[in-house]
């Protein structure tokens, strides 16, 4: 297994959801491979997922998987060269064979299905009635080895050829428009590619081959070009620069805000990444392992489906993803007096609900508002408490408010905020995270009950006296 030098061994823990339960997962994936978050375990994922029912009718190796208009599943098994379509209840509905070796699956903004069949070297088109049309380009042979099919919506077709290695783009009338630019060096062992409609993207996987202290080493990377295929960014799917170890992507999918799902088939699970490369997590079900995922769909409400070749299934997960940085509570509110000569330190927790390190920084501060620290750094699926104090001198009597945002370095931000009201004489309840003043009115109610309780007992006396002496 390629190791480049630098990096540390370890392994790593998330938490996952399965029927509505939490439990804990070991990653120990396969055999002897172990899964790196840039040296920090990950305790507390940014990634949370439940694994819900797979759909395994007449299915024996699933590798290619896209949806069509109208929601139907639509599945590609290469060793029995046919595509399986299932409604959105995962009923199967038809099948369509005479296929030679169907690897990957599109489906075109016209409804058409776009079908790579890395045998033939072809790209195959068919109606949305499953009725064959065509192929892309010259027919047959058009191709080395074609391993991945998008179809945008300004109509054009996108093809990773991994026997050529370049990304062909194909307009609505089939014919190839032009090549992507290639980054330096090339592409090396094409093996993925989607679409991003929001940003007007299209992302490409493959895998070139780096000079290391160890000798030639492949290693997974992820490009980005824009639509007429121009590179726009690029990044290694390795530490440091994704925070994660992605050892061999064969599918590849993206959701509404641009995050990437990456199919690694051997370490069996399914990465997720920012689209600038920082890792948000892994997904992995040990009850029912991936055996390896090769396509990557993601549906419209969200569902994440993935083709386990070797497992003979499709696994369905529902994902979420929740913002790295978390503040909590989300406010304090104080009490204070001039008469007090201090105010003691109260704090706030910051979480880092992400796997890699974050620099942050209190934006916002207020002259009055007195952070023990107003920087710092915090490490993957970790917390610590931030003191505050005020200034209460600084205070006219009255209410005062803040908002105070902690940003980290790459973006991400929290806010919390601190209510603050300056009362003559001493307060009777200072500090607080909801609402002042509850003591006191526990403090009151208690005091009725005593007194409506004595009152109730020197009623009762006078009658119990005279029933004794009768």
């Amino acid at each position: 297994m390629p190791v480049i030098p630098g990096v540390p061994r370890g392994a790593s823990v998330m938490t996952s959801r399965r029927n509505g339960h939490s439990s804990q997962k070991g990653a120990a994936l396969c055999f002897l491979v172990t899964l790196w978050f840039a040296g920090h375990p990950l305790a507390a994922p940014v990634v949370e997922y439940e694994s819900l029912e797979p759909v395994t009718a007449n299915l024996r190796a699933p590798c290619g998987v896209a949806f069509d208009s109208s929601g139907n599943l639509l599945v590609t098994e290469s060793r029995r060269g046919r595509i399986l379509v299932y409604d959105a209840n995962h009923a199967p509905i038809r099948t369509i064979a005479g296929l030679h070796r169907p690897v990957a699956i599109a489906v075109a903004a016209s409804g058409e299905l776009l079908v790579a069949d890395a045998e033939t070297g072809s790209v195959e088109i068919f109606s949305r009635y499953m009725k064959h049309l065509g192929r892309l380009g010259s027919g047959l042979g058009e191709f080395g080895r074609p391993v991945g099919v998008a179809a945008g919506l300004n109509g054009n077709i996108y093809v990773a050829d991994g026997g050529k290695n370049e990304v062909s783009v194909y307009g609505p009338e089939r014919v190839r428009r032009f090549c992507f630019e290639k980054p330096d060096g090339g592409f090396r062992s094409l093996s993925a590619l989607a679409i991003n409609e929001q940003l007007g993207e299209v992302v490409v996987a493959d895998m070139p081959t780096l000079q290391t202290e160890a000798g030639p080493v492949a290693v997974a990377r992820i490009q980005t070009f824009d639509l007429e295929g121009r590179l726009r960014r690029s990044f290694f799917l390795s530490p440091p620069e994704s925070g994660s170890w992605v050892y061999r992507p064969t599918g590849l999918a993206v959701d509404g805000r641009g995050n990437l799902y990456i199919a690694d088939a051997l370490q069996q699970v399914v990465h997720v990444l920012d689209g600038n490369g920082k890792a948000l997590g892994i997904i992995h079900e040990p009850r029912a392992p991936l055996r390896s995922p090769l396509g990557v769909a993601m549906r419209s409400d969200g569902l994440l489906y993935v083709a386990s070749m070797n497992g003979a299934a499709v696994q369905v997960f529902q994902v979420s993803i929740s913002p790295p940085l978390k503040v909590t509570p989300l406010s304090l509110s104080i009490v204070a007096s001039h008469s007090e000569s201090s105010m003691p330190w109260r704090s706030v927790r910051l979480w880092n609900h992400g796997v890699t390190r974050i620099g942050w920084s209190m934006q916002n501060v207020p002259p009055w508002l007195v952070p023990a620290t107003r920087s710092g750094s915090l490490q993957g699926s970790s917390w610590v408490d931030l003191e505050i104090s005020i200034d209460h001198w600084m205070l006219d009597l009255g209410r005062h408010s803040a908002s105070v945002k902690v940003e980290s370095a790459s973006g991400e931000s929290a806010t919390f905020n601190v209510y603050v009201e300056i009362v003559e004489g001493n307060p009777v309840h200072r500090l607080g995270d909801e609402t002042p003043g509850l003591l006191l009115t526990l403090s009151i109610l208690l005091g009725l009950w005593i007194v409506l309780r004595r009152t109730s007992g020197s009623r009762s006396s006078p009658g119990i006296e005279g029933s004794s002496g009768t």
